[in-house]
């Protein structure tokens, strides 16, 4: 929901034309990459959901499923993540000026509240604290 709905979203419907706007290629380079990596994390969700349901479902292999495709989300997470703040972030920095930074900061406001709701973005980060003290 959070990665996908709110954070993926934002790159897709409103980052990415912007720095496209700017001369960065939608396909190939960093943004096709960052295109490519959203469809395998979605496609990783759909499969941990499938699994879910073959549990639900009394098969005992789902969790066998549901682990090994959680465990390649998290990497494809981390690897995105340093990807985007290593090489995509960067980019933009070089070719957005500060008109364009508020254009997406309000635009990615606006995401957020449509799609999210109100305080979405915050109880998911309280949610991922309490997870990390936990599970620590």
């Amino acid at each position: 929901m959070f990665a996908d709905k709110c954070h993926h979203s934002k790159e897709e419907d409103v980052l990415f034309p912007v720095l496209e706007s700017h001369g960065i290629p939608r396909t190939g380079g960093p943004v096709g990459v960052m295109l490519q990596k959203h469809e395998q994390g979605r496609n990783l969700v759909r499969k941990m959901l499938q699994a879910i349901e073959s549990i639900e479902k009394g098969y005992k292999n789902g969790y066998m499923v549901f682990s090994e495709n959680a465990l390649s989300y998290v990497e494809l997470l981390e690897a995105h993540i340093s990807k985007e703040d290593n090489v995509l972030y960067p980019i933009g920095r070089n070719v957005l000026n500060e008109e364009d930074a508020e254009k997406l900061l309000e635009s990615f406001e606006k995401i957020e509240e449509e799609r999210m709701g109100l305080g979405a973005h915050e109880k998911y980060h309280k949610i991922a604290e309490e997870l990390s003290l936990k599970y620590r």
